[in-house]
């Protein structure tokens, strides 16, 4: 029989855990869709230097 402490600790790990790895996940979307807009806007600045050329 385990103490109600350990398990309460590894209760708030796992739930831990699991927020880290939903943070992470929405800081790389944030991150790929950053550099999705600068690579678009970067290709949108070309497009319309090569049209006014």
């Amino acid at each position: 029989m385990r103490r109600p402490l350990s398990a309460l600790l590894d209760r708030a790990h796992i739930r831990y855990r699991s927020l880290t790895a939903r943070g992470l996940g929405a800081l790389y979307t944030i991150m790929l869709i950053g550099f999705l807009a600068y690579l678009t806007q970067q290709s949108v600045a070309q497009l319309l230097a090569i049209w006014t050329g």
